[in-house]
């Protein structure tokens, strides 16, 4: 007897059993392994066999611009990733899967947004109608062109956000978010939203706060939380974070949230993440060889309430490698990201190095060489995290029967 003389129920049995990265391969068996393995009760069976011992591995895309002109071709299109998943842990990856890649005039592809497994990417053809947003999945190559936005192509003084949601796994529903600003005086901005239950664009006007309605600017990536889009942003009275959720309905409210006393007017390098489903903010200040590494995280979410979690002085930290060069001199260090379930690691970049932080161990850790040579300088490092569920989320809207 051969494996593919046994009944569907007993061939499913077995694929729910295997590693996740083996169980998306299978499809490529044969047609009936992969009429099986894509229908959502095999998925719906694999993520109830695998949800107990799944520990949701962790990727950190980081995607980066050198000063050198050499380098911008190959930087816009290179991605580097500091990963806990088996298929991922190669330093080096690209988004040439993506459609762009196969036109004869490529345009640099930028990453905009994440949440869980899924990124938003643009090919940054600027005040174009014929430039794109795609909704991707790193792990399984999965792409999704979104249609045109009605009407309007303005891509300055805007941010990007991405949500997906779902009551239970696997993830096939998202929403990505448009923030378009109506001018420096006004008291309302707008949200042009992508659902992928209804495959189109609306668009909902935002009221803002009476302290944000002057000159204002996005500072940093979308953190998504509670199904909501986190922002840091210039206000009149210093920096502050603003929030938008996505399921408001036409006409929504942003929200906002004072960070804490320390960062009000010193948000310039602050890092705004989540692990454990809080919302955190770090920064590394002071000058060399007295920076202090500050984490601080929102214990009330509803009152807007900062607990202090760490303070450590870096020159007290211990690299577990030894290097030819002291990369906490340099002025590039930064907080990236904060691990979304270890709640005592944090990414810096130190000059042109990804390193991983154990704060509680005190322990620095190089996980990724940006550049071989460290006289080159990065102009720009955007990182986006992205947690991988024991099935990969689809691009694809899920069809009802």
């Amino acid at each position: 007897m051969q494996i593919n003389d046994l009944p569907d129920s007993l061939l499913i049995e077995i694929l729910t059993r295997l590693p996740c990265q083996f169980a998306v391969r299978s499809k490529t068996v044969c047609k009936r392994w992969l009429s099986l393995i894509s229908d959502p009760f095999f998925i719906r069976s694999f993520v109830h066999h695998q949800s107990l011992n799944h520990s949701s591995p962790f990727t950190l895309v980081h995607q980066f611009y050198y000063w050198h002109h050499h380098f911008a071709e190959t930087a816009s299109r290179k991605l580097h990733v500091v990963s806990e998943h088996p298929i991922l842990k190669s330093q080096e990856l690209f988004l040439d899967f993506l459609p762009c890649f196969q036109h004869p005039n490529q345009w640099p592809i930028r990453i905009l947004a994440s949440h869980g497994d899924l990124m938003v990417c643009h090919d940054n053809k600027l005040f174009s109608h014929q430039s794109k947003y795609y909704v991707c999945n790193l792990l399984t190559k999965q792409w999704r062109a979104l249609p045109p936005i009605p009407g309007r192509h303005v891509e300055d003084d805007m941010a990007i956000g991405l949500v997906t949601y779902g009551d239970i796994l696997p993830i096939f529903n998202y929403k990505v978010v448009r923030i378009l600003k109506l001018g420096s005086h006004s008291s309302h901005l707008i949200a042009e939203i992508f659902s992928s239950d209804t495959g189109e664009w609306s668009e909902s006007l935002l009221s803002c706060p009476q302290s944000i309605r002057r000159i204002w600017q996005f500072r940093t990536s979308a953190v998504t939380l509670n199904n909501a889009l986190h922002w840091i942003i210039n206000g009149n009275d210093g920096e502050t974070i603003i929030v938008l959720d996505p399921f408001s309905g036409i006409n929504g409210q942003c929200r906002l949230i004072d960070p804490p006393f320390e960062l009000k007017f010193e948000m310039a390098h602050v890092c705004l993440g989540t692990c454990r489903e809080k919302l955190r903010m770090s920064t590394i200040k002071g000058v060399h060889p007295n920076r202090m590494l500050k984490v601080w995280e929102l214990k009330d979410y509803d009152k807007g309430e900062w607990l202090l979690q760490y303070r450590i002085c870096l020159k007290e930290m211990v690299f577990v490698s030894d290097y030819q060069f002291n990369m906490l001199e340099f002025s590039t260090n930064l907080v990236l990201s904060f691990h979304p379930k270890d709640e005592d690691v944090v990414y810096l970049r130190c000059h042109n190095h990804i390193v991983k932080c154990n704060m509680r161990k005190g322990t620095l850790d190089v996980v990724s060489k940006c550049l071989g040579d460290p006289t080159f300088v990065i102009r720009t490092l955007t990182v986006f995290p992205l947690v991988h569920s024991c099935w990969p989320s689809s691009v694809h809207s899920q069809v009802k029967q």
